[in-house]
């Protein structure tokens, strides 16, 4: 049994769906403190200008907050963000193959409005996942009433789940206790792999974008095939 959890985050990198099919849970870690102009509200496009930057952020405006506010209690500023967003994808993406569809999926998500922004990060990831073709268990963590420290919390979850492996976003090498998740039986692995490379718009290659790049560029069947064939490290 392999357990994923992660903070939800805006339109997402491959990774997260290599996660979402790899791992048989999936938890959205909403219930920890927000982190602005972090990921949760933002994510990067290919930008097809000239002005010497190779990409363009999408940024989800959020209403005023204190800094212990947790992700799951953050508001979207402006419901109406979202138009800018698919512009921006319309215009940097044009004559893609599959922009339209990528568009009209999008936008079945972003009319409900939603108030606030793990809501809305949330039913993107599910969303998209079923485009894709990928199927796990999602779950809220907000939901489980879990309790301790950052390490305590994680395995708790684990637990909860009856997991044996704890697949970890590969930036918590520096603060998990490999010890502390052993002696409750869980083996830890991480999201670590050689990004794969595809057909982009735009040349040179850049990696670690949106997952709106590569759907966009070679479609949902090829992106499930692509994800199939990725091997952690």
């Amino acid at each position: 049994m392999k357990t994923f959890i992660t903070q939800p985050t805006y339109l997402p990198w491959l990774g997260i769906f290599k996660a979402i099919d790899y791992c048989d849970n999936f938890v959205f870690y909403d219930d920890v403190q927000f982190e602005k102009q972090s990921w949760q509200q933002r994510n990067r496009i290919i930008n097809i200008s000239n002005n010497g930057k190779p990409f363009v952020y999408l940024n989800v405006p959020v209403g005023e907050h204190s800094l212990e506010t947790k992700i799951k209690d953050i508001k979207i500023k402006d419901k109406n963000f979202y138009k800018k967003h698919l512009d921006l994808v319309r215009i940097n993406y044009k004559g893609a193959p599959f922009l339209d569809e990528v568009l009209d999926v999008l936008e079945q998500v972003y009319c409900n409005n939603y108030e606030y922004l793990a809501d809305l990060n949330i039913k993107l990831i599910m969303v998209l996942s079923d485009y894709i073709g990928l199927k796990t268990n999602f779950v809220r963590s907000k939901k489980l009433n879990i309790n301790g420290n950052r390490n305590e919390r994680l395995i708790n979850i684990c637990t909860l789940f009856k997991t044996d492996v704890y697949l970890s976003p590969v930036g918590s090498k520096d603060y998990l206790d490999d010890t502390q998740f052993l002696s409750h039986g869980l083996k830890i692995e991480f999201l670590d792999f050689v990004h794969p490379v595809y057909l982009q718009s735009k040349i040179p290659f850049f990696s670690h974008l949106s997952i709106i790049d590569i759907l966009v560029n070679i479609g949902p069947k090829d992106v499930r095939l692509l994800i199939d064939n990725i091997e952690l490290v």
